[in-house]
This record gives C-alpha cells, sequence and structure tokens, in this order.
C-alpha cells in the first residue's frame, strides 16, 4: 500500500502535494508521508509561512484535544498528544497519554459513577452489595463456609462443568471474607482510576468481564476439587491490560517507568502470595495473560482512534475466543461430578456433626439465663473491665497485693478460655477441635493452678472460701470441654446427657461465686 502510494504522488503536481503536506489531516497518514518524501526527491522545500500553516494546525489540534480532556471530571485524566511533524499519523510514536492526577474530594467520590470513572465504582458496589447480602443470609463475614459459597455461585469445576455454566462469571462477585472483600476492591479501586478514563466504558468493562471469566476458565483448568472465587482473577487481568499499554510508547515517559515498576511489584507480590496460602493462583496467572493480550489487541485502536472496527474487533475475537475455550473445557474436561458427590455428602454428614455439638454447651435452650452464663463465665464484660484495670494499693498487705494481681490474669484466662463459644457452628471440625483443647482446655487449666498457687498465700477466711469454688469452676469446665471434644472427635451426641449435668453445675456454681 505505501509503494501505491509512492506511485501515486508522482503524477501530482508541485502544489498539489504542498496541498496535502499542508492540510495533513484531511488526508491518511501514508498518503502524507509520501507526499512529503515526493517534495524532498525533487528538491522542493517548505516555505516559512507554509512550515508555520502546519505548525498553527498541529498546535490547534493539540490544544483541542487537551481541552476535551481536561474538561473531564475524571480522578485521572489522559492528555492526548500527536505530532505529525516527522512521522505519519500511524507510527506509535506519535500518540501519547500523558497521565495527570486529579484531587479526589472524598471517599465517597470513589463509590460514584461519574464522567471517566463510571464502571469502575459499579463493579465496586456491586461486589459490596453481594457480599452484604450474602452476611444478611448467615455466611460467616471471617470463614464462610465452602458449601454455602458454591450455594451462591463460586466456581467449582464439577458444577460448572455440569451445565452451571454461569459460575464463571457469578463467582467474579464472590468473596470469602472481608478482608478478601477490602483488597481486591482496593485494587480495583486504584485499577478503575488509573485505566478506565483510558480505555473508555466498552473497553474497560469488555476487558474486565473477559479476564475474569478466563481466570474462571484457568482454574477449571487446573483444579478438580477447589472452589474459587473473588474478583482478584478479573482485576489481575485489568493489570495485565495496564502492563501491556505501559510497555510501549503510549504513554509518555516520565510516568511510564515509574507506573511499570509498581505495577510489575505489585503483580509479583500477588503472584507469590498466591504460592504461600489458600488463594487460586491459576486464576491470577490465567486473568494476567489474558489481560496482557486484550491490552496489546486495543493498541491499534489508539493508533486510529476514528477507525471504530479497529474498537471493536478486539472485544470481538477475545469474546470468541472466550466461547471457543468455554466450549473445549465443557466438552473435554471431566466434571468428576460424582467424586464431588461423594465428599459433598461426607462433608454435610461431618458438619452435621459439629454444627449440633457447636449447641451442646448451650444444649438447654429452655433456659437461657443458664445458656447465657456459659458463654459469659463468672464475670461480664465490664466486671473484667474494672478488675483488670484496678490500680494498685499500696497499703494493702503484701498478700492482698499479689492476690489481686492474680486475679487479674484469673479474669483475663478465663475471657481466652470462653472465646471457643464464638466459634461458629459451620467451623471445620479440626478448627473447633484445636479451640477446645489448645485454647479451652489449656487456659482453664492455667487458672486451676494460679488458683492454687493463690491458696499459698495469707489471706481471709473468705478469699480462701471463694479460691476453693473458682479451682472447682475450673475443673468441671475442664470435664466440660474435654466431653465436648470428645463428641466433635467421635462425631455423635452420646455424652449430651453427662455434659448437660456439667453445664448445669457450672451455672449454679457461677451464681454464688458471683453473689
Amino acid at each position: 500500500m505505501e509503494d501505491n502510494y509512492a506511485e501515486e504522488v508522482k503524477s501530482l503536481s508541485t502544489s498539489e502535494l504542498k496541498e496535502i503536506a499542508i492540510n495533513f489531516l484531511m488526508y491518511r497518514g501514508l498518503l502524507v508521508a509520501a507526499a512529503k518524501n515526493e517534495l524532498a526527491i525533487r528538491g522542493i522545500e517548505l516555505t516559512e509561512e507554509e512550515k508555520q500553516q502546519i505548525e498553527e494546525v498541529k498546535n490547534k489540534r493539540r490544544q483541542d484535544a487537551i481541552k476535551s480532556m481536561e474538561d473531564k471530571n475524571d480522578t485521572f485524566y489522559f492528555d492526548f498528544k500527536r505530532d505529525t511533524n516527522e512521522e505519519p499519523f500511524y507510527k506509535e510514536s506519535q500518540i501519547q497519554f500523558q497521565i495527570s492526577p486529579k484531587e479526589v474530594n472524598s471517599f465517597f467520590d470513589l463509590f460514584i459513577p461519574t464522567k471517566g470513572y463510571f464502571i469502575a465504582p459499579i463493579l465496586l458496589n456491586i461486589n459490596i452489595l453481594v457480599f452484604i447480602l450474602m452476611v444478611f443470609n448467615g455466611i460467616n463475614i471471617f470463614h464462610p463456609n465452602v458449601l454455602l459459597l458454591q450455594k451462591w455461585g463460586a466456581n467449582l469445576r464439577p458444577l460448572t462443568l455440569e451445565g452451571e455454566w454461569w459460575r464463571l462469571l457469578t463467582s467474579c462477585f464472590l468473596h470469602a471474607s472481608i478482608f478478601h472483600l477490602i483488597g481486591n476492591m482496593s485494587a480495583l479501586i486504584y485499577i478503575g482510576l488509573l485505566l478506565e478514563p483510558l480505555l473508555g466504558r466498552l473497553r474497560f468493562i469488555s476487558a474486565y468481564l473477559l479476564t475474569g471469566i478466563i481466570a474462571s476458565l484457568t482454574s477449571l483448568c487446573l483444579h478438580n476439587m477447589i472452589t474459587s472465587s473473588g474478583a482478584s482473577g478479573a482485576i489481575m487481568g485489568m493489570y495485565g491490560v495496564f502492563l501491556a499499554l505501559l510497555t510501549t510508547k503510549l504513554i509518555e515517559l516520565e510516568k511510564r517507568n515509574l507506573l511499570l515498576l509498581s505495577t510489575a511489584v505489585f503483580l509479583c507480590i500477588n503472584l507469590i502470595v498466591g504460592m504461600t496460602g489458600r488463594i487460586d493462583n491459576a486464576a491470577h496467572i490465567g486473568g494476567l495473560i489474558s489481560g496482557i493480550i486484550i491490552g496489546y489487541s486495543f493498541i491499534p485502536g489508539f493508533k486510529m482512534p476514528d477507525t471504530i472496527n479497529l474498537k471493536l474487533l478486539p472485544i470481538g475475537i477475545m469474546t470468541l475466543l472466550v466461547l471457543s475455550i468455554s466450549f473445549v473445557e465443557i466438552k473435554y474436561l471431566p466434571s468428576n461430578y460424582d467424586i464431588y458427590k461423594r465428599l459433598t455428602q461426607k462433608r454435610l454428614s461431618n458438619q452435621t456433626s459439629v454444627s449440633e455439638v457447636s449447641k451442646l454447651p448451650l444444649s438447654n435452650l429452655k433456659d437461657k439465663s443458664l445458656n447465657e452464663l456459659l458463654k459469659r463465665g463468672i464475670y461480664n464484660w465490664d466486671e473484667r473491665k474494672i478488675i483488670i484495670t484496678k490500680v494498685e494499693n499500696e497499703n494493702v498487705p503484701i498478700d492482698i497485693a499479689k492476690y489481686d494481681k492474680k486475679m487479674k490474669t484469673f479474669v483475663s484466662t478465663e475471657a481466652l478460655a470462653l472465646e471457643v463459644y464464638n466459634i461458629n457452628g459451620d467451623a471445620p471440625k479440626n478448627k473447633l477441635l484445636y479451640a477446645l483443647k489448645e485454647k479451652g482446655i489449656y487456659y482453664w487449666n492455667e487458672n486451676k493452678k494460679l488458683i492454687d498457687e493463690v491458696e499459698q498465700l495469707s489471706l481471709p477466711i473468705e478469699i480462701h472460701k471463694k479460691n476453693s469454688q473458682l479451682k472447682q469452676y475450673c475443673e468441671l469446665r475442664i470435664k466440660s470441654y474435654e466431653l465436648m471434644y470428645q463428641t466433635v472427635d467421635e462425631g455423635n451426641t452420646k455424652h449430651k446427657t453427662q455434659l448437660e449435668y456439667y453445664n448445669s453445675q457450672i451455672g449454679k456454681l457461677i451464681n454464688e461465686i458471683a453473689h
């Protein structure tokens, strides 16, 4: 095509060639370049007046572009520059996006869609709303049950490949804890502020959804029985898009290197952290790679922004690619649904027994006062605070001062031992067993030893009598926790009657000590 233009301009007169060179915005870049080249071959230079005309056109175009972008109410705006003096329009070096931060007026502005920052806050609000709905429907804010996550639409091969294809997308809007949500939404805000003003609404939402789905597909391909949820795959994809743009000359050099470094560090940290915990790194990698590919596919559209096909074509191609990958996975990947069904039945059976056991300390459901005593212990929160913060009196006998100090430790340790009552009934069996043994029984034994130490002090008879009751209280608590541990470990309720007896004795003793 370039040779065709070279041949075409040879037949033009000098005045026609100058017309093309001066009014370059009206002609194709290749034709303008060919006209300039032909003038050079003929040894004809533009006059100073003609050069001035070209410069005026360039300056007007640049000022119009800058004004257009600065008029937007964006947190970040991109200054579009075009230099047509040396190279034709299609050259990459001619287009740059100068990133300039603008002030965010308030925290709440991050959640409000505005011009240039419209899709990101909508995605942010959807993720938060879904999490709130999950919590209102009983899901634990810190440790959601895996089966409940699956019920809400998490991604899992046996379910997704058995016809529930919508999980590829819904899993991108579910989060496994409040910390998971906060981390992902912080990253989404940052990349949204940076990238959406550059990409525009259509490219941004398309890239987000496509990379999120590809992340889910990658997870399905590499994991047989892992339940995956979270927006991190899509967010890694958006960082991949940004990384691709940063490796080109589209963004000004001054900001490019710093942003490239910070983006690379963010991606490396996330990938390394993904190797150390219960994180779906396959989704991260799938999202990142697909984001880089999509980012590079957008570049021709930035070079020739007036060509609408170059904006829509990459989106269409990537959509077809995602559909093709989905079809291949659904057709050829084994769903392992039979294995999943057996594992789920086993898990449900196990959770039923754990759930029942978690209620055993409160087994006398009709006696709500006893239930509260068992959870509270000897002291309520205000009483604990008074005892722990009590200022030592220098005028009291030494042994009384030591006793007061020991009782502060007793109160604090009792609170730690009672934390087992705060564990959700849907908690894994091993977590409940650990809490009962390593926290509950351990701390009750520590308090029992503490009372034995206190008994060696010279104290009034009333205090010795109370110490005897406290020791009996600790022994009953230890027996109660040991029975709960056995019940959880064995998966039955054969110790329920004995446990109820100990709980009733504990309740009576608490009332006696408190009064």
